[in-house]
């Protein structure tokens, strides 16, 4: 088995498995110490430009048999790592309705 392969289905069970447990429960996924938000935002940056560059690879080379599993499992494992940071993301708060009003 490719290295590749194995991380594909690990990343899928985990999915099945793992995510699976907190989707249709009233809380989102938190994790076990809060992610500061600049952190956030650099691994969304990070995994919005490996999905961008894969998408640009499939067009490319799309049609080789040989690439394009490996290029859709770039593309939608990065879709996926960025769809989890989003949920595990605290609510954003908006600045003119401050949820603890200074006293």
């Amino acid at each position: 088995m490719q290295p590749s392969e194995f991380i594909y289905k690990k990343m899928a069970s985990l999915e099945q498995n793992g995510a699976g447990r907190f989707k249709g429960t009233a809380s989102k996924l938190e994790p076990a110490r809060p992610m500061p938000q600049t952190v956030m935002h650099e691994l969304t940056n990070i995994l919005n430009i490996i999905e961008g560059h894969a998408d640009q690879l499939l067009v490319k080379h799309g049609e080789d048999p040989a690439l394009r599993p490996r290029l859709r499992m770039i593309f939608e494992s990065a879709k996926r790592a960025a769809t989890l940071i989003r949920e595990a993301a605290p609510p954003a708060q908006d600045p003119a309705h401050p949820q603890n009003p200074p006293s």
